[in-house]
């Protein structure tokens, strides 16, 4: 499971995978912070649905605005940061390999 701090809130949208896909919600208030969670053999997929986040993969970055979406290997290390000074709100999902 991700960690987050304060500023940020996760909510995962099902109790149980369903064919290995977790979905998950979350809001990002300004400074918040979630980190990726324990590596494994998937994919992730996320969706900005408002604000701006900045996702971190390894060490590139890339701004995702509102209607951006972006996919990349579980494994690798990862993060979300909204450095905005409005709320982010992403929508996403784990896909287990």
């Amino acid at each position: 499971m991700p960690t987050h701090d304060e500023g940020a809130e996760l909510q995962l949208l099902t109790q149980q995978p369903v064919r290995g896909l977790l979905p998950f919600r979350a809001r990002l208030k300004p400074g918040g912070t979630i980190e990726g969670g324990v590596a494994h053999s998937g994919e992730e997929f996320i969706h900005c649905l408002a604000g701006v986040v900045e996702l971190r993969v390894v060490d590139t970055e890339h701004q995702l605005h509102a209607g951006d979406t972006a996919s990349y290997p579980d494994r690798l290390p990862h993060s979300y940061h909204n450095r905005d000074t409005e709320d982010a709100v992403l929508i996403g999902a784990t896909i287990r390999g």
